[in-house]
């Protein structure tokens, strides 16, 4: 099948906001997959249900949460998300909520812990049983700054309070001094938690529900779901990039070979 290279370029620009030397040499050496991976990418865009400043911030928290930290792809989609009209707060606010993925350590990890220590009998070791009364104004903080609570915090404020206040503050700052709206700090919450380098269920779906009272519709969250999955063409554009290095420098070896 034939392709026009030129086009095909042009559209993968208008959809995913950049151009860089995967995308060439995966262009280069299969042009047929690369309209394929081009349909890909309109999908989403077409449905116009995100805008593409929205979608470019939503791709910079995928590329820049911490279980990911993809340097190249995070100049990208913060180039592409000024070019489109986000600003520096903007641009900033998506990594500070970004920023919180690192408490799943403790998320997944203290409910573990304590399910452990109960059945050593030992559950007496996380603290009281009960919230005394600074854990529970913790509690009432959390949720009147956070807007939720889930049960996964339980074992956590009752065994580190001093912890789980400071947690409170620094997740937080992005609510008070924040420029995007509730939905959309939600938004990125769902894009962090639904990364496929994460796949955190129970926050996704807390923060699905969370986006939903704030207003979001299912086409929008759908929309961003299928925005996250058209990220899994990075690995034919980053296999192809190191295949076309990799093949020129068997070409040069094999020249001077020739040569000598």
């Amino acid at each position: 099948m034939t392709h026009d290279r030129t086009e095909l370029k042009n559209r993968f620009m208008a959809a995913r906001g950049y151009w860089d030397a995967g995308s060439e040499a995966l262009l280069e050496l299969d042009a047929e997959f690369f309209a394929c991976a081009v349909r890909l990418a309109e999908a989403p865009i077409a449905s116009g249900m995100l805008s593409s400043k929205l979608c470019a911030l939503l791709r910079l928290a995928f590329d820049v949460s911490v279980t990911h930290l993809d340097d190249e792809a995070v100049q990208q989609d913060i180039a592409h998300a000024l070019q489109s009209g986000a600003s520096r707060e903007e641009v900033l606010e998506v990594c500070h909520l970004s920023a919180v993925l690192g408490i799943h350590s403790c998320s997944v990890g203290v409910p573990m812990l304590a399910e452990e220590l109960r059945a050593l009998g030992r559950e007496g070791e996380l603290g009281p049983a009960q919230n005394d009364a600074r854990r529970e104004q913790i509690k009432q903080d959390f949720v009147r700054q956070r807007g939720y609570w889930s049960p996964l915090w339980d074992d956590l404020l009752r065994s580190s309070p001093d912890f789980f206040e400071a947690y409170t503050a620094y997740s937080s700052h992005p609510w008070f001094t924040g420029v995007l709206e509730p939905k959309v700090k939600e938004f990125v919450y769902i894009a962090i938690d639904a990364a496929t380098h994460h796949l955190f269920e129970p926050g996704l779906r807390i923060h699905i529900r969370n986006a939903l009272g704030h207003g979001a519709s299912p086409a929008e969250i759908m929309t961003l779901l299928q925005l996250l999955s058209v990220e899994g063409l990075r690995s034919s554009s980053l296999g192809a990039r190191v295949l076309r290095v990799s093949g020129r420098l068997e070409s040069d070896q094999t020249n001077l070979g020739d040569k000598a």
